[in-house]
């Protein structure tokens, strides 16, 4: 729930955003320093979620880009 409640805050940074307002330049200094902050708070709590878990997050990567590249060929 936790990871959730952060991507929703994160999103919330870029919500009347286009995209060309989503860029760094766009964002300006205090914007940046928000959405840093939001991606921190889900980096965080998704390190603790795999460490509860016991998954080695490098692995599961690792797992997962391997599958994608079967399932999404160049």
């Amino acid at each position: 729930m936790a990871v959730a409640s952060e991507a929703g805050e994160l999103l919330a940074e870029f919500r009347w955003r286009t995209v060309a307002g989503s860029y760094a330049d766009a964002l300006g200094e205090e914007g940046r320093a928000a959405v840093r902050g939001e991606i921190a708070d889900v980096l965080i709590f998704l390190v603790r979620l795999a460490d509860v878990l016991d998954i080695d997050l490098a692995d599961a990567v690792r797992e997962k880009q391997a599958l994608n590249s079967v399932r999404f060929p160049i």
